[in-house]
């Protein structure tokens, strides 16, 4: 689910300007992939411990997506509801994170 939310994330920031695309499209398009990557590379640790930082800098990546998505929607390139659909979709990936 953290891969597909990242690649919708991907399709969104494709369809902006390069101005966009190259400051807060990379921004949300970078924390967006480390959700999954953490995930992927915290479930292959044999420790808990580890897991479980890896674990964290996922929630982090979550929350920083969450920044970036209400910036895009104060700057008008998302409008409340795709913003919202991808709120809901980190909800449903992570839980409730605020």
């Amino acid at each position: 689910m953290a891969e597909l939310f990242s690649d919708k994330i991907w399709e969104l920031v494709n369809s902006w300007d390069y101005f966009t695309k190259k400051g807060m499209g990379l921004q949300i398009t970078s924390a967006a992939d480390s959700i999954s990557a953490n995930i992927a590379e915290g479930y292959g640790r044999h420790h808990y411990g580890e897991s479980r930082n890896f674990y964290f800098y996922a929630r982090g990546s979550v929350l920083e997506c969450k920044a970036w998505l209400g910036k895009c929607k104060r700057r008008k390139l998302v409008d409340e509801n795709v913003r919202n659909e991808l709120l809901q979709e980190l909800e449903i990936i992570f839980g409730k994170t605020d």
